[in-house]
């Protein structure tokens, strides 16, 4: 077992570690409490995802997939530039990875991104998926 005294730490996510705590305020310092009895383990936000990616194309939508992170403990958001002016907006919260969404008339650019929640928090976004489609002829 290791005794770490001062940070850094140079803990990885998933290590177990034992934890022992003492409290102090203006009237001094509480004795250390016993070591917990289970392990803690290192959990930490998750990192980027990659850049998602249009996985297929219809005449009525587009559906964006993104790879997944190791374990099960994630859920996904995914954004949508509607405006194409940077303010992107959640149109997807949830397990999968994977969402279709319907064409809008006249829309010829779509820019997407994602990122990757867990109980510590949120990864940095995505890198933007940004394309375009051709429109049929009217």
């Amino acid at each position: 077992m290791s005794v770490f005294l001062e940070a850094p730490y140079n803990l990885s996510e998933d290590d177990l570690i034992v934890v022992r705590a003492a409290a102090t305020n203006a009237l001094g310092d509480s004795v250390w409490s016993a070591p917990n009895d289970s392990g803690a383990l290192i959990v930490t936000a998750p990192p980027a995802l990659a850049t998602p990616v249009l996985a297929d194309e219809t005449p009525e939508s587009v559906t964006i997939s993104w790879t997944p992170l190791a374990g099960t403990d994630y859920t996904y958001e995914l954004e949508f530039d509607e405006e194409q002016n940077g303010a992107f907006v959640q149109i997807f919260n949830g397990e999968a990875t994977t969402f279709t969404v319907a064409k809008e008339d006249g829309r010829r650019s779509y820019s997407f991104r994602v990122r990757a929640l867990n109980t510590c928090g949120a990864s940095p976004y995505s890198p933007e998926l940004a394309f375009n489609i051709t429109l049929p002829p009217a």
